[in-house]
């Protein structure tokens, strides 16, 4: 009886299931789990954006105010950025020049030149397909023109937002730099240019104006500074044996 207990204890044995792994350590998973999630919300296409306009003729530093203000607000909203050069038939400098300019001076900026055959509203309105909520940069002299821009948008879009900066019309220097050019008043003119535009892209823009306006070009002095031994060697009055 004792051996056939025996023999039976050691068949259970045999055939015990071994008991599970230990599960791996969960400790930080749902801290990696938010990382992920917000990696991906970023790398989402944005269905926002933030849109300005202005005649950036020629750019000044008013304009590099909107720019900045465009793009923190596009940052602020996790939104795209987009700002539209408008036309002018009697401006000083040409689209092309214009443009050029701007993509040069500020190249972490979209822009888009608006055609002469488009108002603001249609260029605004063919980013639908992409964006449903517009936040429209608004000076406060052109607010009511913002106003109605919106209120002809609001079928092509599901939330249009204005944002009103506290400055007034972005490109009243426009005809300060005109009149600083003609007299070729440089300095004066530097000074109401973005402070980071070198000065040789200064020049070449006030003389660019000039030649709209039927100007010659204003040529830099170059200064050479004489170095007053040296002048006395050439002239033989040092030196002599």
């Amino acid at each position: 009886r004792w051996l056939w207990l025996l023999m039976a204890a050691k068949s259970v044995d045999r055939h015990a299931v071994a008991p599970p792994p230990p599960r791996p350590e969960r400790r930080g998973f749902s801290e990696n789990l938010m990382k992920n999630f917000s990696s991906l919300v970023e790398s989402l296409p944005s269905r926002s954006i933030v849109v300005s306009y202005a005649k950036f003729d020629p750019p000044s530093i008013k304009h590099k105010e909107l720019l900045e203000y465009t793009k923190s607000l596009a940052l602020e909203n996790n939104a795209k950025h987009l700002v539209f050069v408008q036309s002018n038939r009697n401006a000083i400098l040409s689209d092309t020049e214009r443009l050029g300019y701007l993509k040069e001076f500020f190249p972490d900026i979209t822009f888009k030149l608006i055609p002469k055959s488009m108002m603001l509203e249609g260029s605004i309105k063919g980013l639908s397909s992409i964006y449903k909520k517009i936040h429209l940069v608004s000076s406060v002299d052109r607010l009511n023109e913002s106003r109605q821009v919106r209120l002809d948008l609001l079928n092509s879009f599901k939330d249009i937002v204005i944002e009103c900066s506290d400055e007034h019309n972005y490109d009243d220097l426009s005809n300060d730099l005109k009149c600083l050019s003609e007299s070729g008043s440089f300095n004066e003119f530097k000074a109401k240019m973005p402070d980071h535009i070198r000065e040789i892209d200064c020049r070449r823009l006030m003389n660019e104006i000039r030649h709209s306006i039927g100007l010659d070009p204003i040529k830099e002095e170059m200064k050479i500074e004489r170095d007053s031994l040296r002048e006395k060697y050439l002239k033989e009055e040092i030196f002599n044996i």
